[in-house]
């Protein structure tokens, strides 16, 4: 597999593991509210929140510059996984 696949791959995977770890920290959240937990603790999980959306929507940008420039449609195929008719359905 050549470079660009394999970089471009990673990109999605921290995506993904940001994806967790927002969905981690809104459930914390949840469960602090829920218990009446100090309203620190409340603050502490909505900034964190915060800073993982944007650092999400920098990772989004990131991958989907680092996508337009280097990769192709049979490209994205293969990172993704899918076939490539499939990928240009979406980009449809």
């Amino acid at each position: 597999m050549s470079h660009k696949i394999d970089k471009a791959k990673r990109l999605l995977e921290d995506i993904s593991v940001m994806r967790q770890e927002i969905e981690l920290n809104a459930r914390a959240l949840q469960y602090a509210r829920a218990s009446k937990a100090s309203k620190r603790s409340v603050e502490e999980f909505s900034s964190k929140d915060t800073r993982l959306q944007r650092k999400l929507e920098k990772a989004t940008k990131r991958y989907r510059e680092y996508a337009d420039e280097n990769l192709k449609v049979s490209d994205l195929a293969k990172v993704y996984n899918k076939d490539s008719e499939d990928i240009e359905e979406l980009y449809e």
